[in-house]
């Protein structure tokens, strides 16, 4: 540890995704819009399995090919809202159902790629983690901008850590530390802390965790969470600035959840 962290020496510091969607049964309301822009009310909207889109209007059904349309819209499905209170529920398995059949039945609308998402995240939650990274592996081949969505991308890169899948996301989160905005960065940093600590690698993980404090410093909202993070590390290692950390971290940011747990460690 001492060699490690020489050059660390202890200093104080400073203080669901939504898409516009289509569908597949009755709705109370539904337009489409096309690439000129216009938007064409209706009551209902489907999809058929080549993708096309067939509106009902009050003057009768309309047919947009694929590739006639931008986008179609519609209210949510019940189904959908009834998924996200089971698995609220911890009634996992129905929830898991339900959002099936709604990629299933609104295939080729939006509303598939949301309940996706949403199985993904239902699948984490239940522990089911080698299908909730089959359903994210869907989504980015379906969607691929989906990677780049943080609120996509991030539940995901949480999956493939309890996964274990260290080989496929320490080259990202390298890349994301490099190249990303500042508050990209800030978590990916630390996040490969998570990952050392996750494999027993203590002394690398509290070097993430203290890179982030100290080169991120203008990210507070991730300060918190790696201050105790590497308080916790020095901790167990036995080192005694891990009080100090502790300290320093209630009293710069008194209202973090952080800081409740650390006020026990001091």
């Amino acid at each position: 540890m001492a060699g490690a962290l020489k050059w660390m020496r202890w200093v104080r510091l400073p203080g669901v995704l939504m898409f516009w969607v289509a569908a597949a049964g009755v709705t109370q309301a539904a337009y489409v819009v096309t690439p000129q822009g216009q938007t064409i009310q209706g009551s209902d909207i489907r999809s058929r399995a080549n993708g096309d889109i067939v509106l009902t209007t009050d003057k009768g059904p309309l047919t947009f090919t694929k590739g006639s349309y931008v986008r179609a819209v519609a209210d949510e499905p019940a189904d959908y809202r009834k998924a996200q209170q089971l698995a609220a529920a911890k009634k996992y398995d129905e929830s898991v159902r339900l959002l099936r059949d709604i990629v299933l039945q609104y295939k080729n609308l939006q509303w598939d790629h949301r309940a996706r998402m949403t199985l993904a995240e239902v699948y984490a939650q239940q522990g089911d983690l080698d299908n909730a990274r089959l359903t994210y592996d869907e989504i980015f081949r379906v969607m691929p901008k989906a990677k780049e969505m943080p609120e996509v991308a991030w539940p995901y890169r949480e999956v493939m850590l309890r996964s274990e899948k260290y080989a496929i996301l320490e080259p990202e989160l390298n890349t994301l530390i490099q190249s990303a905005d500042r508050e990209e960065a800030a978590r990916a940093q630390i996040m490969r802390g998570d990952m050392s600590k996750a494999q027993g690698k203590i002394e690398p993980s509290v070097m993430d965790y203290m890179r982030t404090m100290v080169f991120f410093k203008d990210v507070p909202a991730y300060q918190p969470e790696a201050m105790f993070k590497a308080a916790e590390g020095l901790e167990a290692m036995r080192d005694e600035r891990a009080k100090n950390v502790y300290r320093t971290l209630v009293e710069e940011y008194p209202d973090s959840p952080y800081a409740q747990k650390a006020r026990g460690k001091i």
